[in-house]
């Protein structure tokens, strides 16, 4: 087995995920419980997170704590993140590599996708404006109904209008609660709309919504399109190392007055963003084979 390199929590982490381990609970401060199952035993280890560098031998001690053989070791390290790839591709291909570096590109993109998870516990640490920006272009990228790109973006990063942006989510989330009966609701919590570092609220324009206003159950497709932004968001924020979670349990028309937005627009979302704290735990997904139907 070649050596194992110094990695960050995050990088050690999602190379533990890649092969079957998952998140089990927080530990202390500094640690969460992950497991892995190998031949029907199931083997548990501590992992240090938030850590910038984490050194070969304590990654090697946790890999055979989750009873990693090294053929398995050897295979996952070649998933490392595209920083790492880039940076080696040159070093040992020159110009060369480009071809290689676009490769490991295309497959982080499928990465970035898998690993992806719904952020409700955020670092302090503030989010700069230029990545903010570049966060946002990429939501400008996603498709629309003839090109109108339908949408709009808010940022919130002041501690006054998070406060009411907090109370109306909260007011909604217990006015659904009585409604529905629904026992979660009680216990949920929405403390993150003020302790993420920035809200983003997606605004919608329904007079941009495309030929679908002429179909009936239409006028919908602007949605649809500032959907499309905002998972373009929440895919480029994971390749930038940041936390996101996407928010609708809110009131349109109180959340418009609050943000001065246009009565003849529509806040779609709010997007949490900021530095995850600690590692969001593994979700299933069923097979994708049980929600595909052909027809040849």
């Amino acid at each position: 087995m070649s050596n194992i390199p110094s990695l960050s929590s995050k990088e050690l982490i999602r190379l533990l995920e890649k092969g079957g381990a998952g998140f089990v609970r927080q530990g202390s401060t500094d640690h969460a419980i992950y497991a892995r199952v190998v031949e029907s035993k199931r083997y548990s280890a501590p992992v240090q997170t938030g850590k910038k560098t984490l050194d070969p031998i304590y990654c090697k001690r946790v890999f055979r704590q989750l009873k990693f053989s090294d053929l398995e070791i050897e295979k996952l390290l070649t998933y490392r993140p595209h920083s790492l790839l880039v940076f080696e591709t040159h070093e040992q291909f020159g110009n060369q590599g480009e071809k290689q570096i676009e490769r490991s590109l295309k497959m982080d993109l499928f990465t970035a996708i898998k690993e992806r998870r719904s952020c409700r516990n955020f670092l302090p640490d503030p989010v700069e404006e230029a990545t903010i920006e570049k966060i946002l272009e990429a939501a400008t990228w996603a498709p629309s109904p003839l090109n109108a790109q339908p949408w709009e973006f808010i940022v919130v990063t002041g501690n006054e209008m998070k406060e009411k942006i907090y109370a109306e989510a909260d007011g909604r989330r217990k006015w659904i609660f009585e409604k529905s009966g629904w026992k979660w609701l009680d216990r949920y919590q929405v403390d993150f709309l003020k302790s993420a570092p920035v809200l983003i609220v997606v605004v919608g324009d329904p007079q941009k919504t495309g030929a679908d206003m002429f179909m009936e159950g239409g006028g919908v497709a602007y949605q649809l399109a500032c959907a499309a932004a905002i998972q373009n968001m929440m895919l480029a924020a994971q390749a930038l190392d940041l936390g996101t979670l996407w928010y609708t349990l809110f009131d349109r028309k109180a959340l418009g007055e609050i943000l001065g937005i246009d009565p003849a627009k529509s806040p779609i979302s709010i997007v949490c963003l900021g530095k995850a704290a600690g590692s969001p735990g593994t979700m299933a997904r069923k097979d994708v084979k049980e929600k595909i139907r052909y027809f040849r």
